[in-house]
């Protein structure tokens, strides 16, 4: 771990993520509301990285304090918040791995140090896995942190056209999976045979984009939304379900939904057009996801996998939206 802190140093009016389409087309639906309903306890004097909390650590990315935005963890009572990267650039777009073993992430700099990088989840030994050139964007992280799938600009000639790559964590055995040029945001399984993700319209404003799900191999693709408004999904631990955003473009407004993994089932979990980015907790029972507030930061937030007893963990992490992943603890 690199620093510790009580919590992140209020915010820049900068935005966090830095990541072109791919973040654009996850995370452009979320809208202004007023934080989430109830506000967390004031986090304790951070120490060492802790082991006591149970299902692990969440992590977001925000603003540091300084020129740039880095990743920090917290636990999930909202206490001994920890930076996880201390580098001349942006840090955002985190993933983790289920088992708690790996997060990778998105660096944009001005050096030849921009790109993928992966870590240990305490910010530990980071490995500069794929450079930005071409454009790679929204990292994800199989359940053992083995693998790594990512969106790429697939065309010189068309830096908005992305699909979806796979490789070993340690950047070799790079494989192609969509041809499409229209792919962001994937997600795997839990069992690593399977990745969710979003297809766009070449339009404008990316829309509509819908949730898709192939097998790791890039066959088998199955249309699981039809709305032209769902983003970002993620699947339960036990791989029966999946969270995500809906959103209206035009209204800027956003809410978390799960299905089954087949598309049938779905349920609105929160209802106040102001939430996306959800993830589930490592044993299924809670979600983290972010909501935003009146004064345009965005706030960490954890609810149970049903919708209710949604609480803040902490407030005004940036002014730009952040993903969360969600770890479990290695022991």
């Amino acid at each position: 771990m690199l620093t510790s802190a009580a919590r992140p140093p209020s915010s820049s009016p900068r935005a966090v993520n830095r990541f072109s389409l791919a973040a654009a087309v996850l995370l452009a639906s979320l809208g202004l509301a007023t934080g989430c309903s109830t506000p967390a306890p004031e986090p304790g004097t951070a120490g060492p990285a802790s082991h006591h909390f149970a299902n692990g650590r969440i992590v977001y990315a925000a603003d540091s304090g300084t020129t740039y935005t880095s990743i920090f963890s917290i636990g999930t009572d909202g206490s001994d918040v920890q930076r996880l990267t201390d580098s001349s650039g942006d840090n955002g777009t985190v993933a983790a791995a289920l088992d708690g073993s790996k997060i990778a992430y998105m660096r944009t700099s001005a050096d030849d140090a921009s790109g993928l990088y992966v870590s240990n989840i305490d910010g530990t030994n980071p490995q500069h896995v794929i450079g930005r050139s071409p454009d790679t964007e929204a990292p994800a992280l199989s359940a053992d942190g083995t693998k790594l799938a990512y969106a790429s600009a697939s065309s010189s000639a068309d830096s908005s056209a992305f699909d979806i790559f796979v490789m070993d964590v340690d950047g070799s055995r790079v494989q192609q999976l969509t041809r499409t040029g229209d792919s962001v945001g994937a997600a795997f399984s839990p069992d690593g045979s399977k990745l969710v993700y979003n297809r766009f319209a070449h339009t404008a404003d990316h829309r509509p984009f819908d949730i898709f799900v192939m097998d790791v191999d890039g066959s088998r693709v199955q249309q699981l939304t039809h709305t032209g408004d769902s983003v970002g999904a993620a699947f339960s631990p036990d791989g029966t379900k999946l969270v995500f955003s809906r959103g209206q473009w035009n209204a800027s407004s956003s809410d978390v939904f799960v299905m089954n993994v087949d598309g049938s089932n779905m349920q609105q979990l929160t209802h106040t057009g102001d939430s996306g980015g959800a993830v589930f907790s490592p044993d299924g029972t809670r979600l983290a996801f972010m909501r935003r507030g009146s004064d345009d930061s965005y706030n960490v937030c954890v609810m149970d996998a049903d919708g209710s007893n949604v609480r803040r963990l902490i407030a005004t992490v940036n002014k730009g939206f952040s993903r969360v992943a969600w770890g479990a603890v290695q022991h």
